[in-house]
């Protein structure tokens, strides 16, 4: 279903909160051994992510800057950041950068998943990092991070170099 852009970014807004910060998370978790537009399904958070009054347990990630909410996906790895794409979307999806990374290049670093439980104040919080990733035909290594935790928080943590080709996108 097609909705527009101030509808879409409203639903974004009241279904979870968003914050964009540059502290990353240095605790990166385990190397989903990703390369060139590939996807991996069903990560278990370890709790659920209430998102637009539907809960999570699980979520699919690509290697080019986006997570599916739900354990399984009709997507596709998809490197072309457009509007109509994002809002044909077959799962939720979070884009904390929409962007051709290349995982499998030369020097490139790589894409990384941390379900880390609850403890003390802080709550359950899934991590997914493409750490220094290389951009399609590009060397420099770009870093961001999105956070989910259990009180339906996203957060989107930037490394120092921004990104030369990729489309910043909050949430379907």
């Amino acid at each position: 279903m097609m909705r527009n852009r101030s509808a879409l970014l409203l639903g974004a807004l009241f279904a979870s909160k968003l914050a964009a910060q540059s502290c990353l998370d240095t605790n990166l978790g385990t190397d989903l051994l990703l390369g060139d537009d590939q996807l991996v399904q069903g990560l278990n958070l370890g709790f659920t992510f209430n998102f637009n009054g539907i809960g999570y347990t699980q979520i699919c990630v690509d290697s080019n800057g986006s997570i599916y909410l739900g354990g399984t996906t009709t997507a596709f790895s998809d490197y072309s950041s457009s509007e109509a794409e994002f809002l044909t979307s077959p799962n939720p999806r979070i884009c904390g950068l929409w962007s051709d990374f290349n995982a499998a290049a030369t020097g490139s670093g790589h894409i990384f998943f941390n379900a880390v439980p609850a403890s003390g104040s802080t709550p359950a919080q899934a991590l997914v990092t493409w750490n220094g990733v290389y951009e399609y035909q590009r060397t420099t290594p770009i870093t961001v991070q999105i956070k989910l935790d259990a009180g339906g928080i996203v957060s989107v943590h930037y490394g120092n170099q921004g990104a030369i080709g990729g489309t910043l996108t909050t949430a379907v």
